[in-house]
């Protein structure tokens, strides 16, 4: 049997590693779900567009560093913008049970206008006349964007899981802060 110091390494290990999957298992598909929504909603060109094309994006463009700092200071447990509106302290990146969420739902946050952008190009290059002719046809909206849209953003979905997965393992400059 191993020594203890060294099982005790292998374990600190090995519940990282399960962090790290969860984390990631966590992240890609809501950034990508919330993604694709908010892209679909974006191709529509109804007024305001442009604000909140800014809007997801914004998030994206700030410094890690810096955004890894401002949601330090909401989330701290004396002084943090949180735990001052709900009047109670909470230890939010120091319990186990909120501390993966909330790392997890600032990536998102962060990430997600990125990942929109893609999708919005994506949906933006689909020849209008695709829709057109299943209009005409009589598909419905969901039928279109099911059997049109989706499988016509299929290379931009693989691009997206592939970047939204690399990029969820290398968060270290978000969490160390």
């Amino acid at each position: 049997a191993a020594p203890a110091p060294r099982r005790a390494a292998v374990i600190g290990a090995l519940l990282m590693v399960t962090a790290t999957f969860g984390f990631v298992a966590l992240v890609v598909p809501v950034q990508t779900v919330l993604g694709l929504v908010a892209a679909t909603l974006l191709a529509r060109g109804l007024p305001g567009t442009g604000f909140f094309r800014t809007l997801y994006v914004l998030p994206w463009i700030c410094s890690p560093l810096a955004i890894a700092v401002l949601w330090r200071w909401i989330l701290s447990p004396t002084d943090g913008a949180l735990s001052t509106v709900l009047g109670h302290r909470i230890e939010w990146l120091t319990d186990p049970t909120l501390a993966l969420p909330l790392v997890s739902a600032v990536t998102v946050w962060t990430n997600v206008g990125y990942v929109t952008l893609f999708f919005l190009a994506g949906i933006l290059a689909i020849p209008g006349d695709v829709h057109d002719a299943a209009r005409i046809d009589g598909a419905s909206a969901w039928q279109r964007f099911r059997r049109i849209t989706l499988p016509l953003l299929r290379p931009i979905l693989a691009l997206v899981l592939i970047m939204t997965i690399i990029g969820s393992f290398q968060v270290f400059d978000t969490i160390s802060v």
